[in-house]
Formats: C-alpha cells, structure tokens, sequence
C-alpha cells in the first residue's frame, strides 16, 4: 500500500482548451509563455480517463472555443481531481471585487480566485490528516485507513472469510473519494471494503477500497445458478469459482499493463501462447470482442485475484497501484463470464440441438438456393436421425468434454 502524504498534493491552474479519454486521458491547455493574440500553443497533460469522465458528466461538454480556466489536483504528478471555473470561459485568475455598499460599482480591488479544491485541502484534508493517530494510505482516488485505529494485520484478522479455506477476506476502512475534492460535503469518511489474501505461511496482501462492499463480487454472475445472494455470502468465492471462468479479455488487459511495469516474466501465468494455439491465431487482440469476453483463459478467479494481490504488495509507485486497481476492478467485473451460458441448453429451444439445425457459414447461406419448406424438411430428417453429442458450442466450434483439461 502507498502511505498518503499531504505535502505531495498541489493545486495547478490551466486554461483548457479540450478534454479527452483517448490515449489514456488527458487535457488540451494553452501555453501561456509562448502564445501570441494570434498564435495559440498548446501542450497535453496526462490526466485518468476516469477523471475526465468526471468533469463530462457534471459540465456536459469536453471542447471550448475559448479556453476555460480549471484548476487541476495533482498527487506527485498524478491529476486526481479538476474544477473549472464558475464563471466558464469568462472567469479570470484575478477579479475586481464587488463593492456591495457602492451599490454595484467596482471599487477597484482586485481578488484572486480560490479553487474550492485548493479551499478543500487546506481546511478539510490537511487537518484531517495531521490531527490523525493512524496512517493513511492512497491509491489514486481514495485515502482510507483502518477502522477503531487498528494495524492492517488486526484489520485482516477480523475480516469476514470469503472461501472456506480462509484466504481470501474483507476488510472494512474509512475512505475518503479525492476524485469529489471540489464538493466539500463529499469529503467526509465513508465505509468502503478491501480485499486481502492470506497466504499459507501468515504473508498477506491487501487492494485498494475499491468496492462498498466487497462481499458482493461475482454475486451479478451467479445469480439464478443456487445462489440466492445474501446470507450465502461467507464463502461466496467458492461459488464464484465453481460457476464462472476468467476470459481471455482480462488476460490481454493484464499482459499489457503488467509488462509493462514488472516485465515479461511477470506475466508467464497467463499462458498466451496456450491461448494462441487453442485460438489458431498470433494475434490475441484481434480476435473479436464476443470471442474475448467468453473464452476461458485458464486461469481460476482465485488464482487471477490472489496473483493481482501479489503485485499491489509489490507497488511502490502511485501509478503502478492504481493499474493495479484497475486491474483488479476489471477482473471482478467485466473479466469473468458464466461457465452454463454455451450449454447447449441455453442456446437452443426445447427438442433442438446442433444435429436438428443445420450451421451454415455467411457464404453458405447467401449462396444456397434452398426453399423454406426443404429447409424444413431436412430439420424434420435432422431431428429424426438425432443422436446426443456429448459436447459444448463455445464460440462456434465444437469441443468435446474428452478434451477440457
């Protein structure tokens, strides 16, 4: 975990010509040194995607025509939060006070204008932070710690076990969202939850808060496979594991964040070359998206999870933790995919199966010259002649279970 310092957040301000998720994400702002009335230089700054977000979904729009100032939150050099001006493109860094007892004339007093981030900091944060008896840590977009100012090893301890043999836990903590920064009633503790691995020999590895409750991963999957959700919760990853798989679309996320920072070797579990030569394909990331989404890796969800663990205790650097969180968040959400969704019993209607309906390719069935009723007539001899296959449809081809390590 990263052990938050308040000395390493500043707060910049930047004219913004534009905003973008692409790449990344990141901000269009204008060079104020070097541009003229009829040159306008600009320069990109790296801001998450998932802040960009942010700023579209509550000013609806991410382009200007004139620039608007925006003051910009950054951790190290992290961007965790962005406020734009309240007066839009018209607001200025300096601003003549109004002079109420004039009666609406100026009185020439100019006043500097003081993002609410910045206010936030000061008044909300920092003391929060310096009166403290417990550390803090941050992983990007939560500072959080422990509840009654426990130590990370009392707070695993008292964790509630998610697998029956104990290693897998949630831990409850007080967290704080740095991404609402400018909204200062948004700036008080809530409860959010992490999840820790306990290895065999009393190691342990912790997440970031990234769940309001922890215990509810997986539970969108299983549901309607004898899991009805609350007070099943205990052992919840061992429902998890024996009725979901981990798709290749997390595996190639994985690959490629983890290469970069820890290396190739880092990324060995994750048997691409298995997946290739079951694919017949050198080129993972063209595969088609419905393909990625539903093709089992290999890999179980708890071994994916407690090797993510791994590297977040590894993590030193802000940005390398808070890959780590996105992986993590992507694994227990969009990586996974219900095991029964190719049983030929969810595909086809009751009496049907891949003997009774006949599988053209695209070319096939815009050539053929086959009339409905003899289409009919060969389903009615199909069905006649129908013998079990003892094998499953995954993406369109057929495996028989002999072959299923």
């Amino acid at each position: 975990m990263i052990e938050f310092d308040i000395n390493k957040l500043r707060v910049e301000t930047y004219k913004v010509k534009a905003l973008t998720t692409a790449l990344g994400g990141s901000i269009s702002v204008l060079d104020e040194e070097v541009s003229t009335a009829d040159n306008e230089v600009y320069h990109r700054v790296p801001v998450p995607m998932s802040v960009v977000r942010a700023f579209q979904v509550k000013h609806k729009t991410v382009k200007y025509l004139r620039p608007v100032l925006t003051a910009v939150a950054f951790y190290e050099d992290r961007a965790i939060a962005l406020e734009r001006h309240p007066a839009g493109c018209m607001g200025e860094r300096w601003v003549s006070q109004l002079d109420v007892e004039a009666r609406g004339r100026l009185d020439g007093v100019m006043k500097q204008w003081i993002p609410e981030i910045e206010h936030n900091i000061d008044t909300v944060i920092r003391p929060l932070i310096e009166k403290s008896e417990t550390k803090y840590y941050f992983d990007g977009r939560y500072i959080f710690t422990f509840d009654d100012k426990m130590t990370t090893k009392q707070a695993i301890d008292k964790g509630c076990h998610l697998s029956k043999d104990g290693r897998f836990r949630v831990v409850d903590v007080e967290a704080i969202g740095m991404h609402k920064l400018e909204e200062k009633r948004k700036l008080a503790p809530v409860g959010r939850t992490c999840l820790a691995y306990v290895a065999a020999g009393g190691q342990f590895a912790i997440s970031p808060p990234i769940w309001k409750d922890a215990r509810s991963v997986g539970e969108a999957k299983i549901k309607g496979v004898g899991h009805s959700g609350e007070g099943e919760r205990e052992f919840n990853f061992d429902t998890v594991d024996g009725h979901c798989s981990v798709n290749i679309s997390f595996a190639l996320r994985a690959a490629k964040e983890l290469s970069k920072e820890f290396g190739f070797e880092a990324i060995e579990p994750l048997n691409l070359p298995g997946l290739m030569v079951r694919l017949n394909t050198v080129n993972l990331p063209k595969v088609p998206s419905e393909v990625k989404d539903t093709f089992d890796s290999g890999m179980k969800f708890t071994h994916a999870l407690a090797w993510l663990l791994g590297f977040a205790r590894r993590c030193e650097d802000l940005n390398t933790y808070a890959s780590i969180r996105a992986l993590l968040k992507y694994l227990t959400s969009n990586g996974l995919f219900l095991k029964s969704v190719f049983d030929p019993k969810n595909i086809f209607k009751d009496g049907h199966d891949l003997e009774t309906i006949p599988q053209l390719s695209k070319k096939e069935a815009l050539e053929a010259e086959i009339s409905l009723s003899d289409r009919l007539d060969m389903i009615r001899k199909a069905a006649n002649r129908r013998q079990p296959t003892g094998g499953n449809v995954v993406a369109g081809v057929l495996h028989n279970d002999e072959d299923d390590d």
